[in-house]
């Protein structure tokens, strides 16, 4: 967008609208790559581990009996919905309250709707990211890295260079440290009293902002 570009906006919707729909755009985006980081973290903690639990590494298993044992005990618990099947086999595990697991199927389903839909949510602003999905299924992810890095340690995954017992937060987690910069990177900027929202709802001056933003540029 070039500066007369710009300048026309600021003339015709004033400043601060501008700078709100921005902003609000901008949300959309990061949903869309916080919901597509924790969708990545789901295939890694609710369908990958369960398997490698039983033996299946590297796309072959590796423990005698433990493909019948995955059939028997986790794959079917469910009729033949696999991911369903692998959230009440980690609910019965304690690995996730009731709660939590409804919180993830929450979050499959919004995140299939923001990123499928993203044009609606760039252009409608009724249809925004739901924070409360987002920040609900945190804290599934958050009791599912805690329980998968203690499965880690008891069955000898991960190994200590000391030889001492290893501690929970020793143990280095993928997909659970990379939501974990994610869900900050999001909240410290869109949540309520993130740094974007709450300079917009202190009235900055807007004008003032932009006419120094281009006087850098010339």
């Amino acid at each position: 967008m070039s500066r007369d570009e710009i300048l026309d906006a600021l003339d015709s919707r004033g400043a601060t609208r501008v700078l709100e729909e921005v902003v609000d755009a901008t949300q959309v985006l990061a949903s869309a790559g916080l919901l597509s980081v924790m969708h990545e973290a789901l295939k890694a903690f609710v369908l990958d581990a369960p398997k490698r639990f039983y033996g299946f590494h590297h796309e072959e298993w590796t423990r005698e009996g433990g493909r019948s044992s995955y059939d028997k005990e986790c794959r079917f618990l469910v009729d033949r919905d696999v991911f369903a099947s692998h959230v009440q086999w980690l609910v019965e595990r304690s690995a996730l309250t009731g709660e939590q697991a409804s919180a993830l199927e929450d979050l499959k389903i919004h995140r299939d709707d923001v990123v499928h839909r993203i044009f609606d949510h760039l252009m409608l602003p009724a249809r925004k990211p739901d924070v409360d999905i987002i920040n609900n299924a945190y804290g599934a992810f958050r009791a599912l890295d805690d329980f998968w890095r203690q499965v880690a340690i008891d069955e000898g995954w991960v190994d200590s260079d000391e030889g001492e017992a290893l501690t929970i937060e020793e143990v280095q987690s993928g997909a659970g440290d990379a939501i974990r910069v994610a869900m900050r990177s999001y909240r410290l900027t869109f949540n309520d009293g993130g740094f974007l929202r709450q300079w917009l709802d202190t009235e900055p001056d807007v004008n003032g902002f932009f006419a120094k933003w281009f006087e850098a540029r010339k």
